[in-house]
């Protein structure tokens, strides 16, 4: 994010009158979620100082000592610390979603189930998770590539989001916790990469929605532009 990220974590720039994790928490505490657990790492007072000041309740704020070297498996196995056997979402901090996609997302936690949701086709100029699924939606592969190519054609594009149902809960956290024992320089999806054989999920597809993902200013500026109003 160049000089920018040098005073501000992503998850806070701006977006209209708030930030992005600020908007995102509101959502979601719109749609009745309010058990809500943040994961900090960088420039953690001033994130916590930013959703202090929007929100009356308290959150659960678990402190990552290791961002530096993580990617991102590590601050999830903080986060999934204290669960066992619940279903459970995640959401990355520097995604936006309009308030209709946060509702369809919602809605899939009334069920059991395990999902990754994309929003797309895998465009040529995209990079990072895209996924393959069956006419059902059942997933059939998920890979992270750093560009594309004409063998993804068929590929939908992730967006960080992931819920977990029960059924695969435990065995997810299992991996979790193996894998950033090995090594904390990997994705938190690399587990269920190597494990859709036991790790049953199904696509859902946000291309109905607006949202947007950002790496760098330029993405940043074009996600401020779908989001204008």
């Amino acid at each position: 994010m160049g000089k920018i990220s040098e005073t501000t974590p992503k998850s806070i720039l701006p977006i209209g009158d708030t930030n992005i994790i600020c908007r995102l928490i509101n959502q979601l505490l719109n749609e009745g979620i309010n058990d809500i657990t943040i994961v900090v790492g960088y420039k953690e007072d001033l994130l916590k100082k930013e959703i202090r000041r929007a929100f009356d309740q308290r959150f659960k704020f678990i402190t990552n000592k290791k961002f530096e070297e993580d990617i991102n498996i590590y601050s999830l196995s903080l986060a999934l610390d204290d669960l066992t056997k619940r279903k459970f979402i995640v959401f990355e901090a520097d995604c936006l979603y309009e308030d209709e996609a946060i509702s369809h997302i919602v809605k899939t936690c009334e069920d059991n189930q395990s999902y990754w949701y994309t929003i797309g086709s895998f465009e040529p100029e995209q990079m990072g998770g895209i996924l393959l699924s069956n006419e059902q939606n059942f997933v059939k592969d998920i890979k992270i590539v750093p560009k594309f190519e004409n063998q993804y054609s068929e590929y939908n594009k992730l967006i960080g989001v992931l819920k977990v149902g029960t059924m695969e809960s435990p065995k997810f956290i299992e991996l979790i916790k193996k894998y950033k024992n090995q090594n904390i320089k990997q994705y938190y999806l690399q587990p269920w990469i190597d494990h859709l054989n036991v790790l049953d999920c199904s696509e859902v597809s946000l291309k109905a929605f607006r949202s947007g993902a950002f790496n760098d200013l330029n993405e940043y500026n074009k996600v401020l532009e779908i989001f204008k109003d």
